[in-house]
């Protein structure tokens, strides 16, 4: 009995030990993993800040004036000088 115990143990020690090492290099894989994504995480929201940023001012209305009265030549109208027009809809629209 105590010398199927000892085989047992001697042949269950190794097996333990490769049990440990793949899980440490299992753990150092998803650890790279983790950090690539939040690597990528970090880029997305600074992108995403800068696209906020750009909105920001992109959709001020002094530049949208400037753009409309500089580049597109567009001016400044009183509502007596605007017509309105409008649309009916039909057939669903």
């Amino acid at each position: 009995m105590k010398k199927m115990l000892l085989v047992l143990i001697v042949l269950l020690v190794p097996v333990f030990t490769f049990l440990e090492i793949w899980r440490v290099y299992d753990f150092k894989k998803l650890q790279k993993e983790i950090d690539t994504l939040q690597k990528e995480q970090v880029m997305a929201l600074e992108e995403n800040k800068d696209v906020l940023r750009d909105i920001a001012v992109n959709s001020s209305p002094k530049r949208i004036y400037d753009l409309a009265k500089n580049k597109l030549g567009l001016e400044k109208r009183d509502s007596h000088e605007t017509r309105k027009i409008e649309f009916t809809r039909s057939d669903g629209f």
